[in-house]
């Protein structure tokens, strides 16, 4: 992960002192020095204030490999799988996951917005797959399997049945579409 140049330097002196603040009035042996709601109302709106700041600097990085197995991976990127497989294993991207080639068996895959492509998902005996893009995106596979479940922007599709060169995004009223 690479930190843009206005968290470098003095830059980081927001988050010391919100931190030294943090210990002084949340941590110790005698009493809370917290005085009121709006006191840990404060606190709060300063801890949301510096985690945008924070995920607003971190820059895309791709993950690119060939070959997955009961991994946990994440990417403020994309993770690319270019020709290989991915079983039983946790993928988590900001931008996209793209396997053309392959099979993704399992378990789930997280996006913030993006694509998700694939080969193949799931498997023939219905292993229960998640893919997930959490605010928006479009999910595309040469083969789906059944019980792969899509879910975008809050709405789910399970596929019942195997489908073939099958696309899944939301359309222009909303709703889940599945081609």
């Amino acid at each position: 992960m690479h930190l843009s140049a206005s968290l470098r330097g003095d830059a980081f002196e927001p988050l010391h002192r919100f931190v030294q603040t943090c210990r002084a009035q949340l941590l110790g042996l005698g009493p809370l020095s917290l005085d009121s709601l709006d006191a840990v109302m404060a606190l709060a709106e300063e801890a949301r204030a510096l985690a945008d700041r924070l995920e607003g600097s971190i820059h895309p990085a791709n993950v690119v490999t060939r070959y997955i197995q009961n991994s946990h991976v994440e990417a403020t990127g994309r993770i690319v799988v270019p020709q290989g497989a991915c079983f039983y294993s946790h993928l988590f991207a900001r931008e996209g996951v793209v396997m053309q080639s392959g099979v993704f068996r399992g378990d789930a895959i997280t996006v913030q917005e993006g694509e998700v492509v694939l080969d193949e998902v799931g498997s023939p005996n219905g292993t229960r797959v998640q893919v997930t893009l959490l605010t928006a995106g479009r999910f595309r596979a040469r083969l789906v399997h059944p019980n792969v479940r899509v879910t975008i922007a809050g709405q789910t599709y399970v596929f019942p049945s195997t489908r073939f060169r099958t696309e899944v995004f939301r359309n222009h009223k909303g709703e889940l579409e599945v081609v």
